[in-house]
């Protein structure tokens, strides 16, 4: 079996986590004692929180999903293969060494998504900030970018992911 990057998709979230934690001490430093902490669909705050409640809730969101990403990355190697939703899964299955390099994708893939996932946290606290600075506190198309941006991966890599990496490689 051809190698699929191996160490890529944890250097993927260690570099998500990087970034996260660096825009959440920039944001620690720069937010107001208010922070808008959510948006209606015009961009505009209707739910704020002191300074530190809106670290503590950012912290809380990616710490879940940095362990849910994380623990599925390293229990890649121990969860039963029955419970991976993968196209093929009997023919990945049917030898060791495809289940071995079934179990390394599915790492790889756990960790590097989780990476994505914290990249986003750490856009979405970057411009969470952007619009605390305002005079006026909204969201705007960057927002917008962000958010198109990571739909628009997500969807990329799940149609990569089933019409290319899992495929039968026979």
């Amino acid at each position: 079996m051809a190698s699929s990057g191996g160490a890529r998709g944890a250097l993927l979230f260690v570099a998500g986590a990087a970034a996260f934690v660096a825009s959440l001490v920039v944001a620690g430093n720069e937010f107001p004692r208010r922070v808008p902490i959510h948006f209606d669909l015009s961009g505009d705050p209707d739910q704020y929180l002191a300074r530190a409640d809106a670290l503590v809730l950012m912290s809380i969101v990616a710490l879940a999903g940095g362990l849910v990403f994380g623990l599925l990355g390293a229990g890649a190697t121990r969860i039963p293969v029955r419970m991976f939703n993968v196209p093929e899964r009997d023919w990945w299955a049917a030898t060791p060494e495809r289940e071995a390099e079934l179990r390394r994708r599915m790492r790889t893939d756990m960790y590097g998504f989780g990476g994505v996932f914290l990249l986003f946290l750490a856009g979405l606290t970057l411009l969470t900030l952007r619009a605390s600075r305002m005079a006026d506190p909204h969201l705007d198309g960057w927002f917008v970018a962000l958010l198109v941006g990571f739909a628009v991966v997500v969807v990329g890599w799940v149609v990569f992911l089933v019409r290319v990496r899992y495929r039968r490689t026979d």
